[in-house]
């Protein structure tokens, strides 16, 4: 299968969706699907074989920053040909959406749990308005097939905010590599780490 990844850095040490970008581009590529990644910027960590479509973003002001990459990614999507379009942040449309981080209107409620502090919020600092702008749109069902929960939890809060059908959701854990990260790495690490950053025992 010709399969696009949409992120906007692919790194693995950049943060944990990017991470998973690229180990799942690896599993993918070892399984003998090609694999497209959709990115502002791409560090090679990933398989050999793996093609690159870079997509231009505005690197200020913040609001624009997420706006414009959403768009040309879009436009890349619209252009090219993948059987499946799995997207690892906010852009339309898509085949698949990972909501990794959690819906972005229900954050808003935790942050400003007074209503009117919370619209004042969005009117003072657009970039919430424009998550919440691309968050009703990538849920759109014409701009989406299924939404890949990553808990329970915000399997919910995507029903309850945007009333996504169940039957469009499906929840899967994110994995970890216990090669890498398990007691035995950390505790060979430890005391050179502390002692790096000075920190006493």
């Amino acid at each position: 299968m010709k399969i696009a990844l949409v992120i906007k850095d692919y790194s693995i040490f950049q943060g944990g969706a990017e991470r998973y970008a690229v180990d799942l581009s690896r599993a993918l590529t070892e399984q003998g699907h090609e694999i497209h990644i959709l990115a502002n910027r791409y560090e090679p960590d990933g398989p050999s074989g793996v093609r690159f479509h870079p997509v231009r973003m505005r690197s200020k002001p913040a609001w624009l920053k997420i706006i414009s990459f959403s768009h040309n990614a879009g436009k890349i999507i619209r252009k090219e040909y993948f059987d499946v379009v799995y997207a690892l942040t906010q852009v339309y449309p898509q085949d698949m959406y990972l909501t990794g981080g959690g819906v972005y209107r229900h954050w808003m409620r935790v942050r400003y749990p007074f209503a009117p502090l919370r619209w004042l919020a969005y009117l003072s600092r657009p970039i919430h308005l424009a998550n919440v702008y691309l968050e009703q749109r990538l849920y759109e069902e014409k701009n989406n097939r299924i939404i890949v929960a990553n808990s329970l939890l915000c399997k919910r809060h995507v029903e309850k905010y945007y009333r996504v059908p169940e039957s469009r959701i499906r929840v899967i854990y994110h994995g970890v590599d216990h090669v890498l990260f398990n007691p035995h790495n950390a505790a060979a690490a430890r005391s050179e780490t502390r002692r790096a950053f000075g920190i006493e025992e």
